[in-house]
């Protein structure tokens, strides 16, 4: 996922109506859907 020019890598877990929920290695993260550019599907987890 690419959010505000930095790429995110992790699981996606949930998404609400505002925003996305992606485990990574470190944590859970909570980011506002308005500012995502890219998110595909990487394959191998983290």
């Amino acid at each position: 996922m690419v959010y505000n020019g930095i790429v995110y890598k992790g699981k996606l877990v949930g998404a609400g109506e505002d925003e996305i929920h992606l485990q990574t290695e470190s944590n859970l993260m909570t980011l506002p859907m308005e500012n995502i550019t890219d998110l595909k599907e990487a394959g191998g987890g983290f």
